[in-house]
């Protein structure tokens, strides 16, 4: 890494797009991580990343026109460290569909990385899965996905298109599929004993079925819970497997 103005700007693009991509990527744009484990992190994977970079032309001498790259590179890393943490909204999703229905919908817990309320089968469910992509290795393909966007978007060479937008409303619509997935054995379960609560009240309607059926509810729910654990990593194994493939789509469709 040669010591000039040039070598200085394009680290400085550089670093821009990789913490941008960091600021938004599960695990690594955690809240519970510190900001300067963050910098230092964002500047380490700069200062490995940087050999392998592509440019566009010369950086401009002008500060607006280089100020405008800067925007754009920031972008591109927001994009793709968004479309990469699609998944774990899945799963918030999920975990809030299932709280509702098994009656903890009111019941809600700060959730560290956003810094927002969620219920709380959806923190637990959130915390199951960062186990499961760190122990899936999830954070080398975000990795793979930063190092393949230096090789395919050459620095200062990328513009928003109709390709970008176009794959992550795509991406997007994986988080309704996957939340639907997550939460069907669990839905399915409470939904049967909802059904055979309005049959009991048609049969004996001396019983108070609202006072029976919110702890039946509620033992239903976390039962199913415990045993479609299996069937949670199951899923989530899959999803880390498409996330591979759609992040590769996607840079292809960027550039």
């Amino acid at each position: 890494m040669g010591i000039s103005t040039d070598g200085l700007e394009w680290f400085f693009l550089t670093f821009v797009r990789v913490a941008s991509m960091l600021v938004v990527m599960p695990v690594f744009g955690s809240r519970s991580v510190p900001r300067p484990v963050k910098v230092g992190t964002a500047f380490f994977l700069t200062f490995v990343t940087f050999p392998l970079i592509r440019t566009s032309g010369r950086p401009p001498g002008e500060l607006v026109p280089f100020f405008g790259m800067v925007l754009r590179e920031a972008t591109l890393g927001l994009v793709v460290g968004f479309v990469s943490g699609m998944f774990f909204y899945g799963v918030e999703l999920s975990g809030q569909v299932v709280g509702i229905q098994m009656g903890f919908g009111v019941v809600n817990v700060i959730d560290p990385q956003a810094n927002v309320q969620v219920p709380l089968i959806g923190q637990f469910q959130q915390l199951l899965a960062g186990v499961l992509f760190l122990s899936l290795d999830g954070h080398h393909i975000l990795l793979e996905a930063l190092a393949e966007s230096f090789r395919r978007v050459p620095l200062g060479g990328w513009s928003l298109s109709m390709g970008t937008a176009e794959g992550a409303v795509r991406m997007g619509g994986m988080v309704f599929a996957l939340a639907f997935k997550f939460s069907a054995p669990i839905i399915a379960a409470l939904l049967l004993s909802k059904v055979a609560l309005g049959i009991l009240a048609r049969t004996v309607p001396q019983m108070n079925v609202f006072i029976v059926g919110l702890p039946l509810t509620i033992g239903i729910g976390l039962l199913g819970l415990a045993l479609s654990l299996p069937f949670f990593g199951y899923v989530f194994g899959k999803a880390i497997a498409q996330l591979s493939r759609d992040l590769g789509a996607l840079l292809k469709g960027i550039f």
